[in-house]
């Protein structure tokens, strides 16, 4: 009777599964065309949406598909420009989900953008700061410098540009020194030589990863990275064809290898 009761039991929970994942399925399928045009839906087929993202929140309240459709129900009135709804949703996001530092990390960026969507950029640095300063480990909070960048060259600001490329490569050698040996400090070095690049700043880049160098041993992509600079953008080719031919020694079994090895015969003619 108790063997038989548990398999009651584990059905009934396998059907609830079910029924909520169909939910997830016709609610994802119905936004879906709204998330494709940005919006430009009429008023009923949006609210539509939302009631069904909110079934999903009243059934599995606790659920990750909750969580994911509080995201969408924010998302959906940021692309209607009621982005003081998707603030609310995104307050209530970081609210109950204290101490989950990725995805408060996420809501406090989407709020921001919302913001920066509204043309009110003092705001949206003021969060995308926030992030940087509270949830320090997150991915977010790797990938918000450069996004601040990009912010200011996409709109022709070029000395704030210069600045915030400066701002994000303190910001990581700061969690590279803090955090040395890890791979949060192996992520931000990274992050300053894709700095540099992008600033075209070739002595920079190269200086930088020859000091990373001679604290330990480059990863084949690392060391690619500077012969194609020495190669391509400081014509230097003995050094590129050093570096090539090294790559070859230290990582025998590179995927690129035969490349590398054409590349090597071309420069050392």
């Amino acid at each position: 009777m108790i063997l038989c009761l548990g398999s009651v039991v584990t059905l009934s929970g396998c059907s609830e599964q079910y029924k909520i994942e169909r939910m997830v399925w016709q609610a994802n399928k119905a936004a879906e065309p709204i998330f494709l045009n940005e919006g430009s839906v009429s008023s009923y087929e949006f609210k539509t949406v939302i009631a069904l993202y909110e079934k999903i929140i009243a059934r599995a309240p606790e659920s990750n598909h909750a969580l994911d459709s509080q995201f969408k129900i924010a998302q959906l009135y940021a692309l209607e420009k009621e982005f003081d709804k998707s603030r609310a949703i995104y307050d209530i996001i970081i609210e109950s989900h204290q101490g989950r530092q990725e995805i408060n990390a996420l809501a406090l960026f989407e709020k921001g953008q919302t913001y920066e969507k509204e043309g009110n950029w003092p705001w949206a640095l003021k969060l995308f700061k926030e992030i940087s300063a509270k949830y320090e480990k997150t991915q977010l909070s790797f990938s918000v410098p450069l996004y601040i960048a990009h912010y200011y060259l996409e709109n022709e600001k070029v000395s704030e540009a210069a600045q915030a490329y400066q701002a994000a490569i303190d910001q990581y050698q700061a969690i590279a020194d803090k955090y040395p040996n890890t791979k949060g400090a192996l992520m931000a070095e990274n992050l300053i030589v894709r700095t540099y690049v992008e600033q075209e700043a070739w002595d920079n880049a190269v200086a930088y990863i020859l000091g990373l160098d001679s604290k330990y041993a480059l990863s084949s992509d690392t060391l690619l990275v500077l012969a194609n600079i020495y190669e391509n953008k400081l014509s230097d080719k003995q050094k590129a064809l050093s570096i090539y031919k090294r790559i070859l020694e230290e990582y025998p079994d590179y995927k690129a290898g035969e490349m590398l090895k054409k590349k090597v015969v071309e420069l050392g003619n």
